[in-house]
């Protein structure tokens, strides 16, 4: 962050510190400030030398399982071909007969019945 954005970096410690912090929080703070700043260029190549040049790294070499390989590559076709039949509108069109077909059912007598009876008592007119 300090390199990106030098002055977020201090506008949003000092801001909240100031609102949620105590005192000691901002000076703990500036002393890691000052103490970057107190280094001296041979700090600095000791760092970077530590860090980033005689730092040890690990490289992975594999191969690819042919076994894998295939199962996913199943997998993806079978994937596909929902996705086609979707897209296709097959699936959602079974849906919607099947919704239709169920909307359609005629209301048993009974049912109407109550219902009028029970509209008639509660309109309060009679």
């Amino acid at each position: 962050m300090l390199e990106t954005a030098p002055d977020g970096l201090f506008a949003e410690s000092l801001i909240a510190n100031f609102l949620y912090a105590e005192e000691d929080n901002v000076k703990n703070a500036l002393s890691v400030l000052e103490h970057l700043d107190s280094l001296g260029d041979y700090d600095w190549i000791a760092l970077v030398k530590d860090w980033f040049i005689n730092n040890g790294s690990i490289t992975v070499k594999a191969r690819p399982s042919i076994h894998c390989a295939s199962v996913a590559e199943a997998a993806e076709k079978e994937r596909l071909a929902a996705q086609r039949q979707g897209r296709d509108g097959n699936a959602e069109k079974a849906m919607l007969e099947a919704a239709r077909a169920e909307n359609e059912k005629e209301i048993p007598s009974e049912i109407i019945g109550i219902l009028k009876s029970s509209l008639i008592i509660s309109s309060g007119m009679n």
